[in-house]
């Protein structure tokens, strides 16, 4: 089990992995009952945990302490036979990669601008977009800002992981700044940001969207993805909700 805790928006979410059996379900259980008291004991407000779709048994274990769905997420992959067309937004934009040292800050305003909105969204820091930027999986040319007459207005993060099957890629984030929504740079940005995974390799390219952000599922779609699964995020609600930063 990890525990996630996020100050900003009061919640603490838990990842658990358990094998299907007896005592697999027995440990679930006990896990979730301690990332409740976790939760509870470190004033959090809400505990969410995300599970597929298809496993009804974790569902009846949420359900009986009483955690209810609150959200569905679909993952969705690629068809890499389908055509990507280029939707070069003008001149005055640009679209460069991510530095190092420079673009911390930037990236963690443009995103909380971004996402302000979004269930479940935490605000980013220059210190977690340090971090992010360190791992593996998530190098920082992997990472465009798109900018126009040089003020950031979108941006594209992708995602790589070696594996047995290849180079499996991901869309991890993209955001458009809210005054420059309907403009199409969404698709562009999606776009580019496929280009880049398989110019490195990758073999699929996966994302994951709230399947109640359809302005969203649908661009992916005429692009060329497609629903491939489904996960609920379960919710327990815990201390009061008086006077502080929530969902």
């Amino acid at each position: 089990m990890i525990l996630d805790p996020e100050p900003p928006i009061a919640r603490c979410i838990a990842s658990m992995s358990i094998t299907k059996t007896e005592l697999g379900s027995i440990l679930y259980k006990e896990f979730v009952k301690e990332a409740i008291a976790y939760a509870q004991n470190n004033t959090f407000n809400v505990l969410h945990t995300r599970t597929n779709a298809t496993d009804t048994d974790s569902h009846e274990i949420l359900k009986g302490i009483e955690m209810s769905l609150v959200r569905t997420e679909w993952t969705m992959s690629l068809d890499f036979d389908a055509a990507i067309n280029d939707h070069y937004p003008g001149s005055n934009f640009s679209l460069a990669p991510f530095k190092t040292g420079t673009d911390e800050e930037i990236l963690a305003t443009l995103q909380n601008l971004c996402f302000q909105e979004h269930w479940g969204f935490s605000p980013n820091t220059r210190p977690q977009i340090e971090a992010h930027m360190k791992s593996p999986y998530s190098p920082p040319e992997g990472v465009k800002i798109l900018r126009l007459n040089n003020l950031p207005v979108g941006y594209v993060w992708t995602e790589q992981e070696s594996s047995t099957e290849g180079i499996l890629g991901k869309i991890g984030m993209l955001g458009v700044h809210p005054n420059m929504r309907g403009k199409g740079l969404g698709n562009y940005l999606m776009t580019e940001g496929i280009k880049f995974l398989k110019e490195c390799g990758a073999t699929s390219i996966n994302l994951d969207v709230d399947s109640e952000n359809s302005s969203a599922w649908k661009i992916y779609q005429s692009i060329g993805f497609s629903k491939i699964a489904e996960h609920h995020w379960y919710e327990k609600k815990l201390n009061s909700l008086d006077g502080g930063n929530t969902l």
